[in-house]
């Protein structure tokens, strides 16, 4: 991860996300986050299950005005609630 990144990250202060990831590459991103509609979020952990992976860490990030509980809830309702019914 470059230093520069490294620097805002120490800052714990969200409203700097945009310039965290104008120092990461999309590869390294990719590799540690999901991100996308329900249907590619339910894929994504889809595969991650597929490869031995039992538990994941969540870290919502509110955007505009969907909120935390509202991310919270998307996430349980739209992406939880398709895997439960898919297995």
């Amino acid at each position: 991860m470059p230093e520069a990144a490294r620097e805002l990250i120490a800052r714990r202060d969200y409203s700097l996300l945009p310039q965290i990831a104008g120092h990461l590459s999309e590869a390294f991103v990719s590799e540690l986050t999901v991100a996308g509609t329900p249907e590619e979020v339910g894929e994504r952990f889809q595969a991650i299950a597929r490869q031995g992976v039992d538990q994941v860490i969540i870290h919502p990030v509110p955007t505009g005005d969907f909120g935390l509980e509202d991310t919270i809830r998307h996430f349980a309702c739209e992406i939880l609630g398709s895997l439960r019914r898919k297995t």
